[in-house]
């Protein structure tokens, strides 16, 4: 699996964190979705009305489509929440290292990042597998 896919991996999981955040802002969600983001985000979420201001730190150049697109889904979520949520996204290891974006997500100082499977999978050893088996290939699950 090359650096592409492992930051596309991480860029799904911060996705659906947003996306679950969204659900919760517009009251669609119930309590345990609410708990999960907030342990994802490492922030807790208390009442609705309040605004949420994220950081998201990236090791991709400015210019590579996985920045393109969460700039995008930046604006979308900001312009769909009416600017409740705004993310402030930082490319290029401005923040630091994909070590020191992991210590500052674990000290609350950075909500969001985008690391690839091999600094996770120090933290989430599930992270380190690689590929899924393509099915009809020895150890592809089975199809029903």
């Amino acid at each position: 699996m090359n650096y592409q896919d492992l930051a596309l991996r991480s860029l799904i999981l911060v996705a659906g964190a947003v996306s679950a955040l969204l659900l919760v802002l517009k009251g669609q969600a119930q309590a345990v979705p609410a708990l999960a983001i907030g342990a994802t985000l490492g922030v807790p979420l208390v009442g609705r009305a309040q605004d949420f201001k994220f950081k998201l730190g990236t090791d991709l150049p400015v210019t590579h489509s996985v920045n393109v697109r969460l700039k995008e889904a930046i604006d979308a979520i900001a312009a769909e929440t009416k600017s409740k949520v705004s993310i402030q996204l930082f490319p290029n290891n401005q923040l630091g290292s994909d070590n020191d974006m992991m210590s500052q997500i674990r000290s609350g100082a950075l909500e969001l990042a985008t690391f690839p499977g091999t600094v996770m999978s120090t933290l989430v050893p599930l992270t380190s597998i690689q590929v899924m088996p393509a099915p009809g290939a020895p150890g592809a699950p089975l199809q029903v």
